[in-house]
């Protein structure tokens, strides 16, 4: 694994830190304050989907370079586990980490609330989402 080089650029006492890319990296997804918990490619490969410790969802549009945030969600008191895209790109869904709880979210207005909620069953921590290519089914 490569990993990027950090260097101080600048003069004084508190130089100006710059991350240098590796040669063969096109774009860095900037968007998250914290770690980042889980992200996934849309079977479209069209767009991104990640989920972080800082409570955001975000969607993002990789048909641009560099990619542009189509969506910034930020839910109340719990953060995504896993997270998971249609196969037509309408409609993503999440399991939170706490409630355990999976909301599916459509792409486009998902500020106007979920679709979709329901609980999962589960006692132990859910680690992976995915939708069925067919659409019918989310595991």
């Amino acid at each position: 694994a490569v990993k990027p080089v950090v260097s101080k650029i600048g003069g004084g006492k508190k130089g100006k830190k710059e991350e240098k890319k590796h040669p063969q990296c096109r774009f860095q997804f900037k968007g998250h304050a914290g770690a980042i918990t889980c992200s996934r490619v849309s079977m479209t490969g069209k767009m991104v989907a990640t989920t972080g410790e800082d409570r955001r969802l975000i969607l993002w549009n990789i048909a641009e370079i560099p990619p542009t945030q189509t969506l910034n969600l930020q839910p109340e008191l719990d953060h995504g586990a896993a997270i998971a895209t249609s196969p037509d790109d309408k409609f993503f869904a999440v399991v939170f980490a706490r409630s355990k709880e999976v909301k599916i979210y459509p792409s486009k207005g998902a500020k106007d609330g979920a679709h979709v909620s329901f609980a999962s069953k589960h006692i132990t921590d859910v680690t992976d989402l995915i939708w069925s290519y067919s659409g019918k089914y989310l595991l």
